[in-house]
């Protein structure tokens, strides 16, 4: 297989044996590499590809209850006896630890090809950033749930990517945790009027908070792409709620983002909670006078309503405005 350029692990019970990956990584044209949905504790990879540049790593394991039974492995189907509750938060903190040691490694291994990275923001292993260099990593996208601890903003932490030209922060909010958002840089905190990042272009905020987030402040000018999505966890429980519940970009907060200061603008894209009033739409055309696209969608999460409610599936009430 001298022609592979693409592998992709999906949906496994187990990790991949180490003979793969060690074969895999002799092969000149793979240039892609995928762990989706597939397990990596076990995992300790001390080789580098020779030719890897894209790397996906996200969420492992995942069981599912049929009819409200023993959680059954989804690709086993054999059932599971249930664990108590200290089991499974030992089993999951020790399977945490050991997938960050895999991602740890790998990322390190083979940094010096990576051009793209698309990580699960709890594999992915931030303190290595204040001191390694990423010299050809052009995109970096996060999902999952944000991290808890915010001592350092993770915005300030990628210094060592001077080739970084699309960042993308696409954590999950919870619909209970709708007024306790992700904050990416605290008002308290003082940071030089803009980011480090010379090359960035492209830069993705999920569920933004602009009351409360002084990251406005801090964008690089030579911003083309702006999105600010609501991306909510998948399988939010709604059966109890009696209405719908708006959530997104509020009135001030969209407001917030006309003041940015980025007038490189091109495209602009954001989730809002309500219609957009014609005064925001003037305040963004006047300040940024180059943009080309615009969308103003809304996002609604109510009780008849299951799985994910984001911008990117319910675009109903969107709006697209074009230059001239």
């Amino acid at each position: 297989m001298f022609c592979l350029t693409t592998f992709t692990f999906l949906d496994c019970n187990h990790p991949p044996a180490q003979a793969i990956l060690d074969a895999l990584s002799r092969l000149p044209s793979l240039a892609s590499v995928d762990f989706s949905r597939t397990p990596i504790n076990t995992l300790t990879p001390s080789f580098a590809f020779v030719a890897l540049e894209n790397l996906s790593i996200k969420s492992g394991w995942k069981l599912v209850s049929v009819s409200g039974g023993q959680p059954y492995d989804i690709v086993t189907r054999k059932a599971r006896a249930p664990l108590d509750p200290y089991t499974r938060l030992s089993q999951s903190l020790s399977r945490r630890t050991a997938e960050l040691t895999f991602s740890r490694s790998f990322i390190t291994t083979n940094l010096a090809f990576l051009e793209r990275v698309e990580i699960e923001g709890a594999l992915f292993p931030f303190g290595i950033l204040p001191t390694t260099h990423f010299p050809r990593l052009h995109t970096l996208v996060f999902y999952g749930r944000p991290p808890i601890s915010q001592t350092t903003p993770l915005i300030t932490l990628f210094g060592g990517m001077h080739a970084l030209r699309d960042l993308q922060f696409r954590w999950t909010a919870r619909l209970v945790d709708r007024h306790d958002r992700y904050i990416y840089v605290p008002p308290s905190l003082v940071l030089p009027p803009r980011a480090t990042l010379p090359a960035l272009r492209s830069l993705t905020l999920s569920n933004l908070a602009p009351e409360r987030d002084h990251i406005l402040h801090c964008l690089p000018t030579t911003l083309v792409r702006l999105h600010l999505p609501t991306i909510l966890e998948d399988g939010e429980p709604g059966a109890s709620l009696q209405t719908a519940v708006n959530v997104g970009l509020t009135p001030a907060g969209a407001a917030a983002v006309a003041r940015c200061g980025c007038a490189a603008l091109r495209e602009l894209r954001m989730t809002l909670a309500d219609m957009p009033a014609p005064r925001l739409i003037s305040a963004l055309a006047a300040a940024f006078p180059g943009l080309q696209v615009l969308e103003l969608g809304q996002a609604w999460y109510g009780a008849r309503d299951t799985g994910l409610m984001h911008s990117e599936v319910r675009r109903a009430n969107s709006l697209h405005v074009y230059s001239r």
